[in-house]
């Protein structure tokens, strides 16, 4: 089994802890994902991306995609892949361009 490499001093790793009041919960699961669904979805673009042209994607070239999937309510983003009721899987919707 190899050993890890030993820790690097430069890097600084600060621990924020908090407690969150039960009221919040529900709230704070639906922003988490969304969050998955929109790190998910990157992740699949990113490797099919480089699959087809052997490149990495950048962060520009992610917001660029990302930015055309319309804005939810409070500006929060829309989910990319909203799950139909009751199909329990993901729908990919594509971004229609915006005239």
């Amino acid at each position: 089994m190899p050993r890890a490499a030993p820790p690097d001093p430069s890097i600084t790793t600060r621990v924020l802890r908090l407690r969150i009041k039960d009221k919040h919960a529900p709230w704070l699961r639906e922003m988490a994902l969304h969050v998955n669904q929109v790190w998910n979805y990157c992740n699949e673009l990113g490797f099919k991306v480089w699959l087809r042209e052997r490149r990495f994607m950048s962060g520009f070239d992610f917001a660029a995609l990302c930015s055309l999937y319309p804005r939810g309510n409070e500006g929060r983003p829309a989910a990319p892949f909203p799950n139909r009721a009751g199909s329990g899987r993901r729908v990919c919707n594509p971004p229609q361009a915006v005239p």
